[in-house]
């Protein structure tokens, strides 16, 4: 199957690329790298010492427990036909349309991006698929590992790989993972296993599209999705709420959930199989 990717510069989405890579009948045609923000990024000047603290704090665990997990660099970029975008406007220009419509690849993967839209969007495959670090249509938007375990819920942390529609997060869900929770937990190592369990699925998702489109099967919208869950914005997130995490609960929310003494709701997952 020949694809194109479009994913972000971070180690967790690069990992996209070696996952398809690792598949013996996926061609990668073309790549566009999306140069995202430093991965420890520095605390905004304007925040108290005790935010500052907080924010390094957790940039900081999120670096150290990405490294043990993914070892996929921007650099594995260079092994295809790659372009490299720094702006969301750059992004969406006819010129990377014209660039990844070069080839007529059958699907499209992406992951760690802005929003799309025109004229990219209209001009990307009907599967192109999105590898969404969150639960849809319970967490859809921004950073939406962290929702979880702010609402107390770390039982719905996960990932969804889902078509894209001009709505974010509303195309059509096609698989969702969910990491077993252990004692000893935290937030970041869940995240990381929640993504690292997605991409071993990823072979999953390749022989479902490949099924769908040797069949002539468009994907179908699930209009529903517009209006369930909750959209999360990179403005809903402040550092004051890390303080929920690290003081309030030391990140030990796993471990408060496994004993019983918070209550976490159970995911419905969509699968392929």
């Amino acid at each position: 199957m020949n694809v194109s990717v479009i994913c972000g510069s971070h180690p967790r989405n690069c990992e996209l690329i070696r996952a398809l890579e690792g598949i013996p009948f996926v061609n990668i045609q073309s790549v566009v790298l999306f140069e995202r923000e430093e991965i420890t990024p520095p605390p905004p000047e304007h925040l108290a010492d005790d935010l500052k603290r907080l924010w390094i704090t957790h940039f900081s665990k999120r670096a150290s427990v990405e490294q043990q997990f993914f070892t996929a660099d921007k650099t594995i970029a260079s092994k295809f036909n790659t372009r490299i975008v720094r702006t969301q406007t750059e992004l969406n220009s006819q010129g990377i349309a014209n660039f990844i419509n070069k080839n007529k690849p059958e699907a499209c993967f992406i992951t760690g991006i802005p929003i799309l839209r025109d004229p990219l969007y209209s001009n990307l495959p009907a599967y192109t698929i999105n590898l969404h670090l969150g639960l849809i249509p319970e967490y859809k938007g921004a950073i939406t590992m962290f929702w979880p375990f702010y609402m107390l819920e770390p039982k719905m942390a996960g990932c969804s790989y889902h078509i894209i529609g001009r709505k974010v997060d509303t195309g059509q869900l096609i698989h969702q993972f969910c990491p077993k929770l252990e004692l000893g937990d935290t937030m970041h190592l869940v995240a990381a296993r929640a993504t690292t369990g997605a991409l071993g699925d990823i072979e999953k998702i390749i022989c479902w599209t490949h099924s769908q489109l040797e069949n002539g099967v468009l994907p179908r919208p699930d209009k529903t999705l517009e209006t369930r869950g909750k959209l999360f914005t990179r403005a809903d997130f402040t550092p004051e709420k890390l303080r929920v995490i690290y003081d309030l609960y030391d990140d030990k929310i796993v471990d408060l959930c496994l004993r019983g003494e918070i209550e976490s709701r159970e995911p419905s997952l969509v699968s392929v199989v």
